[in-house]
């Protein structure tokens, strides 16, 4: 056979099965991992070295030593080094250069440990490393770090006492500085490490913490205490505090008790626009308009973003266009150029009947693959850009990443359906790559069906445009065939599995969400019941077929209640029925307008999301592209209850 035809035959056995084939020897190895760390977990030291020793080829052995060693009580200083300089900064070697760095830290090594710490999230690392630059001579670098660790709201390790000890008898820590740090406890509203830290303090801040304690359980005391009657600078702190703290429970009393403090008190410029700013956001949060005078208060140095953002969107629920307008006229300039706000921009210019300048607005966005671009393709009758742009990678170069240890590691934990750890692979791998690499590594991804690493890894590349990895195809014929069942539009049922999992039947969210649809365990044993169909173990929600069946039955409940209104059932299969009722408006009003003052920014995004992705998943399926106007008819003022 020709030397390039055999090349071709080997990189095509590659992109198949993946860096193992999947072999009997591949699969006995699988096997004899496993074997192995039950082994090492039980404490069945023979049989772990047997197995070890048998997988000295096999890409996860490492691993395998990495666990052994992390079980060391003391570890050889040879062997350690010879293990990190091997394995650079793997993820598997974490525990290993943890463990080690504590023993370095125990014996007082302070050379060696300033040698293999690298930056670390840990506190107790970070305090070690500070003071071993302090015993190696370099006492103004452990001074500045000492600096950082102290100066947070956040408890410290016990072992940063002896490095802020040495500080303070350098006479670094200053009363200051202790002061400081109250007051960022204190600002956090962490009252318990508060009373701590003021227990080692004089009588006057052990009170002033007390009052402030008493204030952050009962703001509304602010006007009758008699600790705050005095027009000085704890008072200002103190009630600026407690009206914010307020703010979130009863925005109303907050008004109340703010028209009585604020010209008696000469607080700062910086405390008055927090109250201001608390305010507006809870008053538009709750759609009251008044929220704009409030925000009208204050200087536009000092307005919060997320106050600034949410002023827009009451303006919008009250359709007051030139309000909506003079709002985002404030936005920064780079977040002024984004899609939403361009499309807010050309909808109020619309409005207010100033057309030319609103048509150039929408054509500003209207090319664009997504759920602005639509929306501004509808405004102008335009076609959608549904344009496929495959990600162009050659099978040689696929074949060579798919060597690499790291993918090789990533694919075996994928196999053997350690999905947590394949994932921390992955992604050690693509934060140290260039754009093109991680397109490469996005389409190898997606021949190994792991769907939602490959759209993920494509984002991070700026690629958006490979529309068949973006939009997996994956259990199709599961989701068409309950979409028939339960009536409904299969690029629906399919644009929330791709947004809940991106198609990942394993899924599982930090809430407890499981599978394809993310169905919360309380939930799929509710929809179960009623279809019947009884859950003994709760893995069986992992199962595809169950998963997209009582998902879909839950959509089909969902559509119903709300009259069929996509949107409406969208935002209810995230936040809950309850919540959208709660969100209906006073009168009837546009959908995108509904959408876009969902109070939740996790429910706004997502309802969005699905929508401009039930578009794709039409052209997926070849079938005729509904456009967003027909899935997003007007918000009714009263909504049906199912």
């Amino acid at each position: 056979m020709h030397p390039l035809r055999i090349l071709i035959t080997v990189i095509a056995a590659l992109l198949c099965t993946g860096p193992v084939a999947a072999s009997t020897t591949a699969l006995e190895q699988r096997q004899h991992f496993l074997d192995a760390r039950a082994a090492l977990a039980k404490g069945d030291a023979a049989q772990f070295q047997q197995l070890s020793e048998g997988l000295r080829d096999y890409p996860l052995h490492p691993y395998l030593v990495a666990w052994q060693m992390a079980r060391q009580r003391v570890l050889a200083p040879n062997q350690v080094r010879e293990f990190l300089d091997r394995h650079g900064h793997t993820p598997f070697t974490l525990p290993v250069r943890e463990q080690w760095l504590r023993q370095l830290a125990h014996a007082g090594r302070w050379n060696e440990y300033l040698a293999d710490y690298r930056p670390s999230s840990r506190g107790e690392l970070r305090c070690n490393y500070h003071y071993a630059q302090l015993r190696s001579g370099n006492a103004d670098a452990a001074w500045a770090g000492a600096r950082v660790l102290w100066l947070s709201a956040n408890r410290q390790e016990a072992t940063c006492n002896r490095l802020f000890e040495a500080w303070e008898q350098a006479g670094g820590l200053t009363a200051g500085l202790r002061r400081q740090r109250l007051d960022l406890i204190l600002r956090d509203g962490n009252m318990a490490f508060a009373r701590q830290i003021a227990a080692g303090l004089p009588e006057e801040e052990r009170s002033r913490v007390a009052l402030w304690e008493k204030i952050h359980h009962y703001p509304a005391l602010i006007t009758s205490n008699e600790q705050l009657q005095d027009d000085n600078t704890n008072t200002h702190e103190i009630i600026s505090y407690g009206l914010q703290r307020l703010a979130r429970r009863d925005v109303q009393e907050t008004i109340r008790l703010w028209r009585k403090v604020e010209e008696r008190y000469a607080f700062t410029p910086q405390q008055r626009a927090g109250i201001l700013n608390a305010v507006t956001l809870r008053l538009a949060l709750s759609g009251d308009i008044t929220a704009l005078d409030w925000y009208r208060q204050i200087p536009a140095a000092e307005v919060d973003g997320n106050v600034r953002q949410f002023a827009i969107r009451v303006a919008l629920r009250h359709q007051r266009w030139q309000d909506v307008l003079d709002a985002l006229r404030t936005l920064p300039e780079d977040e002024a150029a984004g899609e939403e706000w361009q499309y807010w921009a050309a909808r109020s210019l619309e409005a207010l009947e100033e057309t030319d300048t609103a048509m150039t607005h929408y054509h500003a966005i209207a090319d664009n693959s997504s759920y602005y671009g639509f929306l501004a393709a509808d405004r102008l009758d335009l076609g959608y850009n549904l344009s496929h742009a495959p990600v162009a990678v050659d099978d040689l170069t696929l074949a060579k990443l798919q060597q690499q240890p790291a993918m090789q590691r990533a694919y075996e934990f994928l196999q053997l359906n350690l999905v947590e750890e394949a994932r921390r692979e992955w992604e050690n791998a693509i934060a140290a790559m260039q754009s093109n690499e991680r397109l490469a590594a996005g389409k190898l991804a997606n021949n190994w069906g792991w769907h939602d690493r490959a759209a993920l890894t494509l984002a991070r590349a700026d690629h958006f445009g490979d529309l068949e990895i973006r939009f997996p195809l994956a259990y199709s014929e599961l989701m068409m065939k309950e979409a028939e069942s339960n009536t409904l539009d299969p690029a629906w049922i399919m644009a929330v599995a791709r947004q809940e999992s991106v198609m990942m039947p394993d899924a599982r969210s930090p809430a407890g969400a499981l599978g394809l649809m993310q169905l919360m365990p309380a939930t799929g044993r509710k929809l179960a019941q009623q279809m019947k169909s009884g859950i003994s173990d709760l893995r069986q929600l992992l199962h595809p077929e169950l998963n997209i069946r009582l998902g879909s039955y839950y959509l089909r409940q969902l559509d119903r209640q709300f009259d069929g209104h996509a949107a409406l059932a969208t935002a209810a299969y995230n936040a809950g029925p309850r919540r959208v009722r709660q969100w209906t408006p006073t009168e009837s009003i546009a959908a995108d307008i509904w959408i876009d003052t969902i109070p939740y920014a996790e429910t706004r995004q997502y309802v969005r999301r699905v929508l401009a992705y039930s578009v794709f998943y039409d052209q997926r399926l070849e079938k005729p592209v509904i456009r967003l106007r027909e899935r997003m008819p007007v918000v009714q003022k009263e909504v049906p209850k199912g």
